[in-house]
């Protein structure tokens, strides 16, 4: 199997940053956190069917990040606007 390519060390940091403040913003401002499981389920399913998607690592190479964490965040946005 082909090597994934995965955005810079910086850019993964930046991503992550932007995910995690999105995050803390909406939990302070609506008090949610995770979604219900059928969301993290229907986005998982999304994922596991889009070109970037890297079913080894469970990883988006568009974003880098790990997508059993960032589906379950309420906040959490696919950089691809899929979901």
């Amino acid at each position: 199997m082909e090597d994934q390519q995965y955005p810079s060390a910086s850019k993964q940091m930046a991503n992550l940053t932007k995910t995690a403040f999105g995050i803390i913003k909406e939990f302070v401002s609506t008090g949610d956190l995770l979604v219900p499981d059928h969301v993290k389920d229907a986005r998982l399913q999304i994922c596991s069917t889009c070109q970037f998607y890297d079913e080894v690592e469970h990883r988006c190479t568009d974003c880098g990040c790990y997508l059993s964490n960032k589906v379950r965040f309420s906040a959490s946005k696919c950089p691809l606007d899929f979901w």
